[in-house]
């Protein structure tokens, strides 16, 4: 008979990747020449509140993301290795002065980034664009470049900020927390055992079409009056037949 270690049950406990990511092994299988997860059917969303300019190749956000306020495990890639540029656009006709800037620096400069509605109940604002770095010192540059870009393109008034990660995340660990030794032990796992597609996938034009269209009319519900300079100076509605009379 096979000799077991008397902590035979800790060792399989402090391995047990399934059970630790248990609650978002749900889009994830085990492939049989892999023998690693792989993602079920790789694919790009077509209900997204983000147009996204540039995607950053090395990262797996959803993973990392759902890792930490899922299972409690923030990745190093989410806790050290990610520094955000934020610009908070104040009307839909800024959003889409943003989206030019980001179309302009993901080319010239590679930065990864994206733009969008914010439906977010943390985030105090109706737009955001978001722009990716690997480091506090390149995310320091990056804010520069982006603060005088936002100042000469759009106004000096718009919030630009330099932030680590997702807010998400800050929120639950505290602001500037710091990885744990557990942390850092089941990242490692997840590093090995998950595999990705070499190449991530665009955001196919016809997703970029129906995000769009979302931003506008999500921009007239909230009532940003600039989204009338894209529907011809009209309203997105039909006014109303009213019935009151004026004093």
């Amino acid at each position: 008979m096979d000799e077991y270690p008397e902590n035979l049950y800790e060792q399989l406990c402090t391995t047990d990747l399934i059970h630790k990511l248990k609650l978002l092994l749900g889009e994830w299988h085990v492939g049989l020449e892999s023998k690693r997860f792989e993602m079920n059917m790789p694919s790009v969303q077509t209900v997204e509140p983000w147009v996204h300019v540039k995607k950053a190749g090395n990262r797996h956000c959803t993973l990392w993301f759902n890792m930490a306020v899922k299972c409690g495990v923030v990745h190093p890639g989410c806790g050290e290795k990610c520094w955000k540029t934020v610009v908070r656009p104040r009307t839909i006709k800024e959003l889409f002065a943003l989206h030019d800037i980001q179309t302009r620096l993901s080319a010239d400069r590679g930065f990864p980034c994206k733009c969008g509605i914010e439906r977010r109940l943390h985030v105090h604002g109706l737009y955001g664009g978001y722009f990716y770095a690997d480091s506090l010192e390149d995310g320091q540059m990056q804010y520069k470049i982006v603060r005088e870009a936002v100042d000469a393109d759009i106004s000096p008034d718009v919030s630009v900020i330099l932030k680590q990660g997702c807010t998400e995340i800050e929120m639950l660990r505290g602001a500037g927390y710091k990885l744990t030794e557990e942390d850092r032990h089941w990242s490692a796992m997840a590093d090995k055992w998950f595999v990705f597609p070499d190449a991530k996938p665009e955001q196919p034009g016809i997703v970029k079409i129906h995000t769009m269209r979302a931003w506008l009319e999500f921009a007239w519900q909230n009532g940003d009056e600039t989204a009338r300079d894209y529907n011809e100076g009209e309203a997105y509605t039909l006014p109303l037949k009213t019935y009151h009379q004026e004093d």
